[in-house]
């Protein structure tokens, strides 16, 4: 079953600056899926529109971001629901509980005033849970052992904290209501090898120990392949490709995915690894058709003046026409 669905999806930055009206298609038609029990991937450069498609999938867009089409549906238990349909009472109490947020850069959202036990009880008393008792200490630190974290924490002020342990801190901050869906934006960012590999499998946890599904945003191929069920790859706002992650890895069909691939280094390998030619356009002003065709090494005419649709059989999708077969020109 899915939890959350997105249906040709576009939200555009609407700018004026200098009286010059400026239009930032940061999401540019998306439709994907996230299933019960899942782990979704969204990889791709930086700048190509990943942050901001998670902000629209949790419900945090405001001005100059604006959801211009398309819709998002979270299943829950009791109805279906568009985030962008209810009112913000509504949405405010399914937050938490059926979606939570995991900001990039989430590890410097914590109160540097108030200890870790005081930011933990301040959730669970902004969002009630039939769950939580009279007693949400209890609960709290039930669930920090649940998490092999350290109680310590809990007495601990942000400063007092590593970067590793107040990244742990925030995802189990999010968990604390076991909601049903985790979005996280670049949980592993800034932070050294040793100590994303924590973060990865404290995630991997969460997963496991609360059966629920997650989106996780970040450009590091290697953290989706230790991580994720599936990936959608995205570039310049669009999906481009998507598919099982051990399918994408072992057969790569958009010569954008293969580049990313291709980019990450192997144990014994010396030699020097190649990365796709250029950058990637300004999402307000991207070129006609395809969008990666000024960077392919494979590009013909028809991919200047046509954008291709993601389609494709056998649980994998691509936008290319290299695969004319299952293109509709």
């Amino acid at each position: 079953m899915e939890v959350l669905t997105s249906k040709d999806l576009k939200a555009y930055y609407h700018t004026m600056l200098f009286g010059v009206k400026r239009t930032v298609k940061a999401v540019d038609g998306v439709t994907l899926s996230v299933n019960e029990n899942e782990i979704l991937g969204i990889a791709g450069e930086s700048g190509c529109g990943k942050s901001t498609l998670l902000k629209v999938l949790v419900g945090l867009v405001k001005p100059p971001l604006n959801v211009v089409g398309g819709e998002i549906i979270y299943r829950t238990a009791e109805r279906e629901v568009n985030p962008y349909s209810i009112s913000k009472d509504a949405l405010d109490k399914i937050r938490w509980k059926f979606v939570s947020y995991v900001p990039q850069g989430s590890m410097h959202v914590l109160n540097p005033t108030r200890k870790i036990i005081h930011t933990f009880t301040d959730v669970i008393n902004a969002h009630k849970n039939g769950v939580i008792t009279s007693n949400p200490r209890v609960v709290i630190e039930r669930h920090i052992n649940s998490l092999g974290l350290p109680l310590e924490v809990l007495n601990s002020y942000p400063h007092q904290l590593s970067g590793g342990m107040k990244q742990r801190v925030s995802i189990a901050l999010v968990t604390v209501l076991k909601p049903n869906l985790i979005i996280a934006d670049e949980p592993t960012t800034a932070l050294d090898v040793v100590v994303q590999r924590g973060v990865i499998q404290l995630l991997r946890r969460v997963q496991q120990e609360f059966r629920n599904s997650m989106i996780i945003v970040t450009h590091d191929m290697a953290v989706h392949a230790n991580l994720t069920d599936r990936i959608a790859i995205m570039y310049v706002g669009k999906i481009v490709e998507t598919g099982r992650t051990e399918n994408i890895f072992k057969h790569p069909l958009h010569p954008y995915t293969r580049f990313l691939i291709a980019s990450l280094p192997k144990l014994g390998d010396k030699t020097q690894k190649s990365s796709a030619p250029g950058y990637p356009p300004s999402l307000a002003n991207p070129p006609s058709g395809c969008a990666f065709h000024p960077r392919c090494p494979h590009v013909m005419d028809i991919c200047k003046s046509h954008n291709p649709e993601l389609l494709g059989t056998g649980g994998q999708q691509v936008a290319c026409f290299l695969y004319r077969e299952v293109q509709k020109i």
